[in-house]
C-alpha cells in the first residue's frame, strides 16, 4: 500500500489542536502506540488510507493539510 510522508510536526499539531494525545490517536486508529510514535519520528509513515482516516474522521481537516 502506498505511503505518504506527512511532516511529523503537522501530525502532532493536528491531534494536539483537538486535545488528543498520541495514545488516544493510536486507540482511535486501532494502532499500537509505537506506530504513532514512529510517525512522530519519521521512522514510519501512514498509508494514504490511514492519512485520509486521520484527516477526515479524527481531525475534520482536508488531506491537503498534511
Amino acid at each position: 500500500m502506498p505511503r505518504v510522508m506527512p511532516k511529523p510536526e503537522v501530525l502532532r499539531w493536528a491531534w494536539e489542536s483537538i486535545n488528543l494525545s498520541a495514545k488516544e490517536v493510536a486507540e482511535k486508529m486501532n494502532q499500537d502506540i509505537e506506530v504513532i510514535e514512529q510517525w512522530e519520528q519519521s521512522e514510519r509513515y501512514p498509508t494514504y488510507v490511514q492519512l485520509e482516516k486521520l484527516a477526515h474522521d479524527l481531525f475534520n481537516r482536508p488531506v491537503a493539510v498534511f
